[in-house]
């Protein structure tokens, strides 16, 4: 399992779903979750440790 502390830096709400920029140490991180999986609002500026398995890792380049 993969983990990585980060910061917040932005929500957007997208339906059912919900996308978050994290701000952290290997730089900036998107995330998209499902709202109903965390009904928690994660304000910009909240703390957060991201964790998820090798397997669900996908890695795209930030240049296209």
């Amino acid at each position: 399992e993969n983990n990585l502390p980060g910061t917040v830096e932005q929500q957007d709400f997208l339906g059912a779903t919900q996308r978050l920029t994290v701000k952290t140490g290997a730089g900036p991180v998107a995330v998209r979750m499902s709202r109903l999986a965390n009904a928690a609002a994660l304000p910009p500026g909240a703390p957060v440790w991201l964790k998820w398995r090798a397997g669900e890792t996908a890695v795209f380049d930030a240049q296209n």
